[in-house]
């Protein structure tokens, strides 16, 4: 994907700098979206709630290697 993205798009320091944020952003996006769509109100803040660190963790690992535009990197 990186290489495949890099070859197109050039993306500026601060454009890598924010995509970490965009990332959790999205995520949180994806499940409150689904949340309020498929769920029952009682329901809801044990689904929004439930594993929802895990990738959250994921970006925080992965952040300087995000944000430094490393993984556009042709291999």
């Amino acid at each position: 994907f990186g290489c495949g993205y890099g070859s197109m798009i050039k993306p500026t320091k601060s454009e890598l700098a924010a995509l970490p944020e965009l990332l959790r952003a999205r995520w949180l996006f994806c499940r409150v979206d689904a949340m309020e769509r498929k769920l029952p109100p009682a329901q809801k803040l044990d689904y929004l709630l439930t594993e929802i660190e895990e990738p959250l963790a994921c970006i925080q690992q992965l952040e300087s290697l995000i944000s430094s535009g490393e993984w556009l990197a042709s291999s």
